[in-house]
């Protein structure tokens, strides 16, 4: 609990002190932590020039069907990197960013280096962190925030051995929270809904953001969809309209704009 308290705290300091940064908070409900493997950066104790987060960039992966969630070790051992990435269905921005790793088999992988990738104006790590078995951290931006869908936010180097087993992310054992604080002041702390698994020599866990459904009409009919589902029935998607309970769309349809008082009416 005290490592929780100061954490928000800290992200209220942070926030008071770049105020404007975050003018348009947005909801991070629905956001998942993955893992991911990139093969093409190995391991080396030479880190690239700028660093290992900032050599993920050619690298980015641009949906999240596209995480990589297995390693597979030809002979003994194999360096390389990997990195936990937050994830969601469409851009968001947030401060604060915590999470753990849970049990597993210490003997699968030796971290060499770690790091969080914060955004270009940097950020603070408050606690050591020491990857391994039912560890976590916490970090907090001190300039702009993070902002993107699939963006990461750690870096871990080092030595994948045979297994086979799986390292999956977690909560923070210490607060036992995992997830995300907005750029608001006082912040807002947002869980996360999927925890991705690392897999070495066997399948991992892929974690995908739940899309939102909202209001779909066709017509007059109403139905709660996604918006690709709603564009496959060849619908309109009206994503700030969560209810068809009374149906919106005999108010407002393509054919028919409602007046304003009609609309207001619909809502009280």
């Amino acid at each position: 609990m005290e490592r929780a308290l100061a954490f928000f705290i800290l992200l209220v300091f942070l926030t008071l002190a770049a105020s404007g940064v975050c003018a348009d908070p947005q909801n991070l409900t629905g956001g998942v932590f993955i893992t991911h493997y990139v093969p093409e950066l190995g391991y080396s104790s030479d880190p690239p020039p700028g660093g290992w987060c900032e050599a993920y960039a050619p690298y980015a992966i641009q949906s999240c069907e596209a995480q990589n969630v297995r390693i597979d070790v030809p002979g003994v051992s194999l360096a390389c990197s990997w990195y936990v990435l937050s994830v969601w269905w469409e851009p968001k921005q947030w401060r604060g960013t915590e999470f753990g790793l849970g049990n597993f088999d210490p003997a699968l992988f030796t971290f060499f280096e770690w790091d969080p990738c914060f955004p270009p104006t940097g950020g603070l790590e408050p606690a050591l962190f020491c990857p391994g078995p039912n560890e976590g951290t916490c970090i907090v931006t001190t300039g702009d925030p993070w902002e993107g869908d699939i963006v990461p936010v750690y870096y871990f180097g080092g030595y994948a051995y045979a297994g086979p087993g799986t390292i999956p992310l977690s909560v923070d054992p210490p607060t036992g929270f995992a997830g995300w604080a907005d750029c608001a002041s006082p912040p807002t702390p947002y869980w996360a809904e999927c925890f991705g698994a690392l897999g070495i020599n066997t399948e991992g866990t892929v974690c995908l953001p739940a899309r939102p459904v909202a209001v779909c009409c066709t017509g007059c009919d109403c139905a709660l969809t996604t918006e690709t589902e709603c564009d496959s029935l060849g619908g309109i998607f009206h994503p700030t309209w969560l209810s068809c309970t009374p149906n919106p769309c005999t108010i407002y349809s393509p054919t028919e704009v409602g007046t304003w008082g009609r609309l207001k009416a619909l809502y009280r």
